[in-house]
């Protein structure tokens, strides 16, 4: 029976399991249904015929509300004299250090053969795809928002979804109707509201800003399909942690290469945030705003 489950099983089902490992524990069990014996799947098991959980859309409500504060933060503090990287370096420092204690919590519990499973060629390369993926996205909107209409980049930045749904479509994936109706609103509205910064005296958008936030949306889009890859295999914050502390380390060196850091010490660059008046708006940016991130992950995880 172990055999048949693990042949028959369709390759989508193993890599798309949504908890991480349950459907491995069903193969290790031997306790699947008829259903499941026969290559079929359970309802739970399909990416199609399951219902949409009833916590999902308050997730994505909470995500939408405590993502939009971040654009309006980090505009205030670039005009108050940081640099648009200092900012998405300091933002993960404190988002690094949040998740922490959570990424402990879920490793203790993990079973030894799960510790190891973590540890292969191919999740580095996906963590490490997702990290540049999140440093670009951070690194690309805090840059437009200084070069462009601040109601342009946010809006640019969120057209992520579309990005997804084109890549989902291009490899052959299924999208509903309704997900498609969903994207159409977003980039009518996007559409809208970005169009209204022409009318406002003090909006100066260009060009290159507006690809910024262009290609920010992009980096994100490419974040959320690793990151689903992940949530497939590992607990939230086992992958969460080390992406962040990577995202930290590639902004940095950034920093460092940057003529924004020129004659200033990158350790100073790093903690500057704790000593020059930002520290209330950094925390707020790395704590609450990500908490949005993980509600996006999870919501997309279920």
């Amino acid at each position: 029976m172990l055999k048949d489950n693990f042949t028959k099983a369709p390759v989508g089902d193993l890599e798309g399991s949504k908890d991480g490992c349950g459907y491995y524990e069903k193969l290790e069990e031997g306790t699947g249904t008829k259903e499941e014996e026969e290559g079929g799947s359970t309802p739970q098991d399909s990416e199609e015929g399951g219902a949409i959980p009833c916590y999902i859309m308050p997730l994505l409500a909470v995500a939408v509300v405590t993502g939009s504060i971040a654009g309006p933060i980090m505009k205030m503090m670039e005009n108050d004299g940081a640099a648009p990287l200092e900012v998405a370096t300091w933002r993960h420092e404190v988002s690094a250090a949040v998740m922490f204690p959570f990424a402990v919590y879920q490793w203790s519990r993990m079973k030894s053969e799960e510790r190891r499973a973590v540890l292969t060629l191919s999740n580095a390369g996906t963590l490490n795809l997702c990290a540049l993926g999140l440093a670009s996205h951070f690194g690309f909107l805090i840059w437009s928002l200084g070069h462009t209409a601040l109601t342009h980049s946010l809006f640019l930045c969120i057209l992520s979804p579309v990005f997804v749904t084109l890549y989902t479509l291009v490899c052959g994936g299924i999208v509903q109707r309704t997900e498609l109706l969903a994207v159409a609103l977003g980039l009518v509205g996007s559409t809208i509201l970005a169009a209204g910064a022409k009318v406002e005296k003090d909006a100066e958008f260009t060009v290159r800003g507006d690809l910024a936030a262009l290609t920010a949306a992009g980096g994100f889009a490419l974040y959320l399909l690793c990151g689903k890859n992940l949530r497939g295999k590992l607990p939230l914050f086992v992958y969460l942690w080390p992406v962040n502390v990577m995202v930290v380390i590639y902004l940095a060196a950034t920093l460092t290469l940057s003529a924004e850091v020129v004659g200033v010490s990158i350790g100073d660059q790093l903690i500057s945030w704790m000593t020059e008046g930002y520290l209330v708006r950094t925390i707020i940016l790395g704590d609450l705003s990500s908490a949005g991130g993980w509600a996006k992950l999870a919501a997309l995880a279920c």
